[in-house]
């Protein structure tokens, strides 16, 4: 029953550091906020299963957000640090075509990471056409 309790509370804190990191981003200016809204659920990896571990090569965008997540991390509780699983967990997004808007769209981190990289090559296609 230990095991389900620490889980448990793994979750009710995940949700307050989200919280507090999120108030934190509020606090600063709008160019030093990162791009990407992130909420993390932490775990205590020793009272979990254990997680597969994959590779998944992350737009630029999407580290700077998961790397300024962890620095404020580290702020809020000293002497520990992240330990990123990003192949877990969902997205969720807004995807623009050309004759509509997908609203809320939930996907996996591998879905996602294919579509950022498919608008990141929209974008730099759009700017050397200018």
């Amino acid at each position: 029953m230990h095991y389900c309790e620490v889980m448990l509370k793994d979750v009710a804190d995940s949700r307050r550091i989200n919280t507090n990191i999120r108030d934190e981003e509020a606090k600063l200016g709008e160019e030093e906020r990162p791009t990407l809204a992130l909420s993390a659920l932490i775990l205590s990896s020793e009272f979990w299963p254990p997680l597969k571990e994959e590779k998944l090569e992350l737009p630029p965008l999407v580290t700077q957000a998961m790397e300024a997540y962890t620095h404020r991390y580290e702020k809020l509780k000293a002497m520990r640090t992240l330990s990123w699983k990003p192949h877990l967990g969902s997205v969720t997004l807004d995807v623009e075509l050309a004759d509509r808007t997908l609203t809320d769209l939930s996907v996996s981190p591998v879905h996602a990471a294919i579509i950022l990289h498919f608008q990141e090559r929209s974008e730099s296609h759009h700017a050397s056409m200018s």
